[in-house]
């Protein structure tokens, strides 16, 4: 697993950023995080320039103030990682954030999730940013004992699915790793060709379970032992309703999944991706890019 060495983490300057750091420190033994950087951008560029006519320099007094305040808010949380940074800059978040990123070299962009607010930075940044995303709802426990691992059976899937396997054995044998895979079955007249629908269903599940266990094989090779694979039937509504509803039946603390479809089943990310960040507010997500 390629290692998350420098984190960016969105700070809001809300108590939960503290949430943030927590599941940071925690998990920085197993991503292999070295640095992280506290980053809070203030939106009101025109408070900050009138700051600065009013008084020179104010307005940058006013900025440093903030990291000031963000540092002793962090103060004492990243016991495992000893490289620490606090930064604040002015101008439009999601601006802000990708400059950031490409600059200083991010591997991962760490973000929080109010529980009763959105998850429109999360989602732009998903978009827009070309790399890792970790989403941490305020809601979440910080521990690790089931993670789950969505798939298409794509190239990148089975990225995704190494990234989780060498993230479990860091973490130890105790930690449970679900594979999961959802399918359709076409409404197509061809069915008629298999005496009943109900037959043209069970084919096409066999059909599907190959698929599966031909991606196992590939991508966990002799690991597979580890996996509990799972493949669920779509009948109504989109696949990020079976993983939502994965997650708050299982007992899952901790998801990984891609960015976006690298396959013909253009329906399984995207936009299921988009609602998986909006609908959950337990569980932290890990998207790989």
């Amino acid at each position: 697993m390629k290692n998350f060495n420098k984190v960016l983490a969105a700070m809001s300057t809300r108590e939960e950023d503290k949430k943030i750091a927590g599941y940071l420190d925690f998990l920085s033994p197993l991503l292999g995080i070295r640095e992280v950087c506290n980053f809070h951008v203030f939106a009101s560029e025109y408070l900050y320039e009138e700051l600065n006519e009013y008084s020179p320099g104010k307005g940058i007094e006013f900025i440093k103030t903030i990291e000031k305040n963000m540092a002793e808010q962090m103060d004492g949380i990243y016991r495992h990682i000893s490289k620490k940074t606090n930064e604040v800059a002015v101008g439009r978040p999601l601006h802000e954030l990708k400059n950031k990123t490409e600059t200083w070299g991010a591997d991962l962009i760490a973000l929080g999730k109010p529980e009763k607010g959105h998850s429109t930075l999360a989602k732009k940044v998903v978009r827009h940013i070309g790399t890792n995303v970790l989403v941490v709802p305020d809601g979440a426990d910080i521990k690790l004992g089931h993670i789950l691992v969505p798939v298409d059976l794509s190239e990148h899937s089975g990225k995704v699915l190494r990234t989780a396997l060498d993230l479990q054995e860091k973490a130890g044998d105790e930690v449970k790793i679900t594979c999961l895979n959802i399918f359709d079955v076409p409404m197509l007249p061809i069915y008629n060709t298999f005496a009943s629908e109900a037959r043209f269903g069970e084919y096409v599940r066999a059909q599907n379970q190959k698929a599966f266990d031909k991606f196992i094989d590939q991508y966990a090779g002799e690991d597979k032992h580890r996996l509990e694979c799972v493949l669920l039937e779509e009948v109504i509504d989109r696949p990020s309703q079976y993983i939502l509803e994965y997650i708050n039946e299982n007992d899952v603390d901790f998801v990984v999944m891609g960015t976006h479809s690298h396959s013909a089943f253009d329906a399984f990310l995207g936009s299921n991706v988009e609602r998986v960040l909006t609908e959950n507010n337990k569980t932290p997500l890990l998207l790989v890019k």
